[in-house]
């Protein structure tokens, strides 16, 4: 029987086999897996090995060719890169990449014909890192809606992935944002959020305030006031300390001040905008091991900029 030897790297040292054979081999059922570990058709170093097997330094991982044949026969991979697709990097090093996300594309693929941030970030990844893992895939470490834009962290290690994860309550995630209305004052929220329950056939999901959810926690403080078609317009940060689906639309609007032009939240009939204006704009950092600098920030998309500039008159000479 012939094999191939695929060398293993160094994001996937002291991980189960099993888990790196289902990134390896995504087409095959873990049971199969199983089987062809016990037939002897999978080995490691050439040899038999049980499917908890940690994978150490300098592994080598024997496939039987035609589990690889069928793999590359159903498997047509696509190339993207952030370049590409207009991307900016905020900050990247081996642990961790930071996009500014832009309006409009979605972290992870909602329908078949997109393609998603998560999608590009880990194509570009598998054409620089590949020597380093079979089954590590970087993938984003927090969410951000589809049509909000700003700061998106995806990981690039195993460790800049455990750690961020672990702390992502010490974090500080400043957004902007807005609303219709005059914000008179800061204002701190504390709600429970809850799914809505979807129409049948429907992919989309919204969520609602309601008394059994999810306790979310938002600071609004108003930052700059205005006119937009003669109705109040607020600028407002937004510092959430939670991070529920939609948290910040979902209390603007419960508390009487909806994003402006937030169709699924509000109901601009007179003041209506073709989007809603939210920015990711602000993460603070604590000490951390993977080097990740104490402030990142994403600068504004320049429709958001003009919306400010152009409609609220704003003046950028103030420190947002």
């Amino acid at each position: 029987m012939n094999f191939v030897q695929i060398k293993t790297g160094s994001q996937d040292i002291d991980r189960r086999l099993d888990r790196v054979l289902r990134k390896l081999l995504p087409q095959i059922p873990l049971n199969e897996i199983y089987k062809h570990l016990r037939k002897g058709t999978i080995k490691v170093n050439s040899k038999k090995v049980q499917q908890n097997y940690r994978i150490i330094k300098n592994d080598v991982i024997f496939l039987a060719s035609h589990l690889l044949n069928n793999q590359f026969e159903k498997t047509v991979e696509q190339s993207y890169s952030t370049k590409e697709k207009n991307l900016e990097t905020i900050f990247c090093n081996e642990h961790i990449k930071v996009i500014n996300k832009p309006y409009g594309i979605s972290v992870h693929k909602s329908n078949p014909k997109e393609i998603s941030l998560a999608e590009i970030i880990a194509s570009e990844y598998k054409k620089t890192h590949k020597n380093e893992s079979l089954s590590f895939i970087p993938g984003p470490l927090h969410r951000l809606d589809k049509n909000t834009s700003g700061i998106v962290v995806f990981s690039q290690s195993l460790k800049g992935a455990q750690w961020f994860s672990e702390n992502i309550s010490l974090f500080t995630k400043e957004y902007i944002g807005i609303v219709r209305g005059n914000v008179k004052k800061a204002q701190y929220w504390i709600d429970f959020i809850d799914d809505v329950p979807k129409e049948k056939g429907s992919a989309f999901k919204t969520v609602r305030i309601s008394s059994s959810g999810k306790e979310a926690r938002t600071k609004c403080t108003p930052l700059f006031h205005s006119f937009f078609n003669e109705v109040p317009v607020t600028l407002c940060n937004f510092i959430i300390e939670t991070g529920r689906k939609h948290q910040i639309r979902a209390q603007s609007a419960f508390h009487g001040f909806h994003l402006l032009g937030d169709k699924i939240y509000g109901d601009d009939k007179k003041c209506q905008t073709d989007k809603f204006y939210l920015h990711a704009l602000r993460l603070s950092v604590p000490q951390n091991p993977i080097q990740i600098p104490e402030i990142l920030e994403a600068s504004l998309p320049p429709d958001f900029q003009n919306f400010l500039e152009l409609e609220m008159k704003y003046d950028f000479m103030m420190k947002l």
